[in-house]
């Protein structure tokens, strides 16, 4: 293990707490510096754990998930996803265990791992339901990147920049009726244009971060206005505990937002809820298959795909996915086959005839 550089640690910190301080403004200085610079993560292991058979713990206490990656992680007990925090140094890493108070589990141990600059982004979007990082955090949080952004560093590329604009379809679009609003006015100064926000008190979960991610929403008086995604996904998982009459439909418009923000791995949390539910796992496969394609793991789609096909044989959805996995894997034969195969159920499916 080479020497660390202690001004290059001082300057990638100093940027990470600007970019905590002000959390709307541009993060280009940040993703540049924490390419360059080595991470840390909290390890979390056992002498009877092989380097193949290791486990994620979403946070002390809660369950384990099968990963090839042993790391502390933080479950999000209300979308779902697992957030890593991720450490510039040592020290800080010592520091975050000391205030949280953390234990390890029992016959396991918890130690700092050094990984090469940008090496362990992509290694962490293997971890199941995979949401962000924390960059450095404190007791009180620190600055998150979200899986589109730890994406992006996982390819050596700098993430947009913020806000990114999101809009759902026409017919969903509107507020869900019975929850109360604040309508205000984003500031061009900030947002790089003139709008209206809203925003949902009653509902809280809001932090200033959030606000790099919007989508627009239509109001009541039929005019538009700009809600951070991450807060208004919150709002309807907390819907969905209201919702009796048309639970399914509160369901799917929670699924598919979560698909639209590319928020992978509260929606891969979500389809795994759902998968549990018998007249909904076809449904939970189908989004579950789209969720692993789009989110670049491919052979995970494969084998939800080939899974779910076993138990549903006439799935549409789960037979494009297949299709598409495979020809992205470049297993062209085996997509013609899956093709010819859904074509038996689905002769006039557009895709899978564009494999044959």
């Amino acid at each position: 293990m080479g020497s660390e550089d202690p001004a290059m640690g001082a300057e990638i910190e100093e940027v990470i707490l600007e970019a905590y301080s002000k959390p709307l403004a541009s993060r280009r200085p940040l993703f540049r510096g924490i390419l360059g610079a080595p991470t840390y993560l909290l390890r979390v292991g056992s002498e009877e754990l092989a380097d193949d058979d290791v486990r994620v713990l979403a946070g002390a206490g809660a369950e384990e998930r099968t990963s090839s990656l042993a790391v502390w992680a933080e479950g999000d007990a209300l979308l779902g996803g697992v957030w890593v925090p991720v450490f510039t140094s040592e020290e800080k890493a010592s520091t975050y265990v000391a205030a949280r108070g953390l234990r390890h589990p029992p016959g396991k141990q918890l130690q700092w791992v050094r990984h090469e600059p940008g090496q362990v982004y992509g290694l962490l979007e293997t971890i199941p339901c995979f949401a962000g990082v924390y960059l450095n955090p404190e007791k009180d949080g620190g600055v998150r990147l979200e899986w589109l952004e730890v994406n992006a560093l996982s390819e050596s590329r700098v993430p947009p920049e913020a806000p990114l604009l999101r809009s759902l379809p026409d017919e969903e679009c509107a507020l869900p009726e019975g929850i109360r609003c604040r309508v205000g006015h984003l500031d061009r100064k900030v947002f790089g244009f003139d709008g209206r926000q809203v925003i949902f008190p009653e509902f809280g979960n809001l932090e200033l971060q959030d606000f790099r991610s919007l989508v627009q929403l239509r109001l009541e008086d039929g005019d538009s206005a700009w809600a951070p995604c991450r807060h208004f996904a919150a709002v309807l998982r907390r819907l969905l505990e209201r919702c009796r009459e048309r639970a399914s439909d509160c369901e799917d418009l929670f699924l598919q937002s979560l698909i639209l923000f590319e928020m992978y791995g509260e929606a891969e949390a979500a389809c795994s809820r759902l998968a549990v539910t018998p007249e909904r796992r076809s449904y939970a496969l189908d989004n579950l298959a789209l969720v692993f394609r789009r989110s670049g793991r491919i052979e995970n789609c494969v084998d939800v795909c080939r899974h779910g096909l076993r138990e549903f044989p006439a799935e549409a959805p789960l037979y494009r996915n297949l299709v598409l996995a495979l020809a992205q894997l470049e297993d062209l034969e085996g997509a013609r086959k899956a093709a010819r195969q859904g074509l038996g159920h689905f002769p006039d499916d557009a895709t899978l005839q564009r494999f044959v």
